[in-house]
């Protein structure tokens, strides 16, 4: 029993089931929707038709009843790419704000036997060679002394310290910001070495969080330590008289040149 009329849309040719009321395409002999066989005398004669029926469209119809999974694939390939976009891009947001390995606690209760700051520049004045080792925790004190908590340039970000982490043959520095009381980090680790005479950091690793970047990219991290270079501008301009650096665990040694 047919539960719609028989009537066509102008410029649109179908079959419609007498028991379902569903239309089909014009090719069809039964129904799409429910299996009964078609009225197939309710269609249009072709003189009728040839003046409104586009062949291509017509191609393409039969094209999809025959093959109605072809471009399935492509599409598939096509999701798969964007959810894998997707997923990257997310990893990518979670690693940046993942605070890094080892960062020590921004206070403590105990103060460094020697003032770091005050060794570096005994050894600089002195005129003959001198080799003095400093520790991590001593470096960091006199950091968190020179470096004050401050806003940054950047509305919304505020600079909150600055430390470093050796390791044997690398020395890391992370600056610490924060948006909105939520911290996060940026670091540069370089392997610093004397080569001919010239003291010659060389750029290793970037990260931000745990988010690493090409090395090739240092002047990012560079720039994000801009504050921590200004600040011991005075001290990096005696690094030409390093006569060699040596990073250990937790520790860091320089020998200076004698000087005339």
């Amino acid at each position: 029993m047919p539960k719609d009329t028989d009537k066509q849309p102008e410029n649109e040719i179908f079959l419609l089931c007498t028991e379902c009321a569903h239309k089909n395409e014009p090719e069809r002999v039964y129904c799409h929707n429910c299996g009964v066989k078609l009225d197939r005398s309710k269609l249009p004669k072709p003189e009728e038709t040839k003046n409104f029926e586009d062949p291509e469209e017509a191609k393409r119809r039969v094209n999809q009843m025959m093959n109605p999974h072809r471009g399935q694939s492509k599409r598939d390939v096509k999701i798969l790419f964007q959810i894998i976009a997707f997923a990257a891009v997310l990893a990518a947001f979670v690693l940046f704000w993942l605070e890094p390995d080892n960062v020590p606690p921004a206070k403590s209760d105990t103060l460094p036997d020697r003032d770091a700051g005050e060794l570096w520049t005994r050894a600089m004045d002195a005129k003959s060679a001198v080799s003095i080792m400093l520790t991590e925790f001593e470096i960091n004190h006199h950091l968190g002394r020179v470096l004050k908590s401050t806003e940054s340039a950047v509305p919304g970000i505020k600079f909150d310290r600055a430390f470093v982490r050796c390791q044997p043959g690398i020395i890391t520095i992370t600056c610490q910001r924060s948006v909105v009381d939520m911290p996060f980090y940026s670091s540069v680790s370089y392997h610093p070495v004397v080569k001919d005479g010239t003291f010659s950091p060389e750029v290793i690793g970037v990260r931000f969080g745990r988010l690493g970047i090409h090395p090739m990219a240092k002047i990012i991290g560079q720039l994000a330590l801009d504050c921590v270079f200004k600040a011991f501008e005075k001290e990096g301009k005696h690094l030409s008289r390093l006569a060699d650096v040596v990073v250990g665990e937790g520790t860091i040694t320089f020998a200076t040149k004698p000087q005339p």
